[in-house]
């Protein structure tokens, strides 16, 4: 029964949010539509008018914004501050071509490496200077591109 419910208020939402209206769920917040607009847009409004409005738009998107009747600290910022953020690598990816077949490639390199001073983070694995552990030739991480 609950899920029947749930379904018809996914459904109603839906159908307000395409219309562009925001949609306010009492004591749990408000859901509401953005656009997200291609980079660099139209040189004018006539411009704009002639390419389409439909190619100008990147993204539809859904914002929720909590609701804070009872002091729940449900910000962004509240949340932020709450949360434990606990990173061990930094992760950069590249793109190799290896037996003629473009892989993407990701080098994990230890945040202790890098916090350590003066570099003294010792011969890690994926640190500066290293291929991230994976041979020339290997697959490693990579997944094919295109495939």
């Amino acid at each position: 029964m609950v899920v029947l419910v749930v379904q018809q208020v996914v459904e109603c939402m839906k159908e307000l949010v395409l219309q562009g209206q925001p949609v306010k769920l009492e004591g749990l917040g408000t859901f509401g539509p953005s656009i997200e607009s291609v980079k660099g847009g139209a040189a004018s409004v006539q411009a704009a008018m002639d390419k389409g409005l439909d190619s100008l738009i990147e993204g539809v998107h859904m914002n929720f914004t909590p609701e804070n009747t009872k002091g729940e600290k449900l910000t962004s910022r509240a949340l932020k501050d709450e949360c434990v953020f606990d990173a061990g690598y930094v992760v950069e990816s590249e793109t190799r071509t290896v037996d003629g077949k473009v892989k993407r490639f990701q080098n994990k390199t230890p945040i202790s490496y890098i916090l350590a001073p003066n570099g003294s983070g010792g011969n890690t694995p994926g640190g500066p200077g290293s291929n991230g552990g994976v041979t020339p030739g290997e697959a490693g991480n990579g997944d094919d591109e295109g495939e």
